[in-house]
């Protein structure tokens, strides 16, 4: 997942409800592009890369909306029988940085963030 047309790098005063696609197997939470496993309740950390400006391809994306995430899980689903695409609700940490963006995706432009921190609070 990238994230073009960014804002300047922010640092959220208070934490940020997100929304992340991600493959559930079983019971693991794996994301759906850099296949890592996530465990509910925990703090990530990641390299939040803008070397090429206005784009994001490192970071730990999230879409802003819940409807856009259902949307992209609900077309992942339908174009896969290897496993279930799931949204999981985010927390972006006060103190993190981010960048807001648009996730061109099949479906089309969502509005997305990129974040150097996140935990996942509920499956």
């Amino acid at each position: 997942m990238c994230l073009s047309n960014v804002s300047e790098r922010m640092t959220t005063p208070q934490d940020i409800v997100a929304y992340k696609v991600m493959i559930l197997k079983g019971t693991e939470l794996i994301s759906s592009y850099r296949q890592f496993g996530y465990v509910l309740g925990e703090r990530y950390h990641s390299k939040l890369d803008n070397s090429f400006i206005g784009y994001i391809d490192e970071g730990i994306h999230t879409f802003v909306r819940i409807e856009d995430a259902e949307r992209e899980a609900k077309h992942w689903n339908r174009t896969s029988n290897e496993y279930k695409e799931i949204v999981v609700e985010c927390t972006i940490p006060a103190g993190s940085e981010y960048y807001v963006g648009e996730y061109y995706s099949d479906l089309g432009c969502v509005a997305s963030m990129a974040s150097d921190q996140i935990i996942i609070v509920k499956k």
